[in-house]
Formats: C-alpha cells, structure tokens, sequence
C-alpha cells in the first residue's frame, strides 16, 4: 500500500532535530519581528538617507539612469516608512 506524503504548508517550519513544526503551533513571540525601514544613517555623522541621495544626485560623475534609480529607491523608501508609520 502506498501512503501520500503531503508537502509542508508554506509557512512550516522544520526544526534542527528534523521534527515539522505546523504554523499553528508557531506562537507570536516565536515568530520574526519585522524591521523598520531606517532613513537615518548607522554612520558616525547621523547624515540621512536624503542628504546622501542629495549628494549623489548633484554628482555630474554619477550616470543618469543610476541617479534616477536612486530616486526611485529614495521614493519608495519613504512610502514605505509612512506606510508602516500609519499602520
């Protein structure tokens, strides 16, 4: 007799020793917080994320289309931090 074997669903886990752990089983404290989208700088100099753009942006060495991605990036970074703010 063959027995099915049924895949994990998608958000399964399996642990180090093997063993499948179901979703349901998954408390909130188990599971991964989510990261806030940082506009600030990490470095030394607490320079944001738009006075960085800013600067690459005046740069005349820096190739158009790599300034107008870095626009974009820079647009959908601060959608995103209102986004979450609001929720």
């Amino acid at each position: 007799m063959l027995y099915a074997i049924t895949p994990p669903a998608p958000f399964d886990r399996i642990d180090i020793t093997g063993q499948l752990i179901v979703s349901a089983d998954l408390s909130h404290e188990d599971r991964p917080a989510k990261r806030r989208l940082q506009l600030t700088s990490p470095s030394d100099e607490k320079k944001s994320l738009v006075d960085a753009v800013a600067l690459l942006s005046s740069d005349d060495g820096l190739p158009v289309h790599l300034k107008t991605i870095i626009g974009h990036l820079l647009e959908r970074a601060t959608l995103a931090d209102e986004l979450i703010q609001r929720n």
